[in-house]
């Protein structure tokens, strides 16, 4: 997604990175997943302190996968290869604060507007200022 129309007519835009009206979440019914990607990363480190770090990547992702991967890019893409398919976006409207959350449609997001006045950066990370 590049950009998303909200009901107030305000266009939010999504062409960087590290955006404070983004976010995106797993749903709890897929939190099985983290279990998932912590048995497949235990099973890499072994398989890496047995000296089989080679075929374990070759069984893992295919015959045709780099054997010297480095460590951190194959955990990142255990990481990636549960978390893609479950996760979801979720974004808000800088102008009126509405919600608009990815749903299991594509491309639809369904929208929650705010109650309250404090609705400023309710997605903005707790790292950055």
């Amino acid at each position: 997604m590049s950009k998303l129309g909200c009901q107030c007519g305000h266009v939010i835009s999504d062409t960087t990175d590290f955006i404070a009206y983004k976010a995106r979440f797993l749903r709890d019914e897929d939190s099985e997943i983290l279990d998932l990607i912590n048995a497949d990363i235990c099973s890499f480190m072994e398989a890496y302190k047995e000296g089989k770090k080679a075929e374990w990547i070759s069984n893992y992702f295919g015959k045709n996968a780099d054997k010297n991967m480095r460590n951190d890019w194959v955990i990142m893409n255990i990481q990636s290869h549960y978390e893609v398919p479950h996760e979801g976006v979720m974004y808000q409207c800088e102008k009126c604060g509405r919600i608009k959350i990815e749903t299991l449609l594509d491309n639809y997001y369904a929208s929650f507007a705010p109650e309250g006045e404090n609705w400023e950066n309710v997605l903005k990370g707790k790292r950055r200022n």
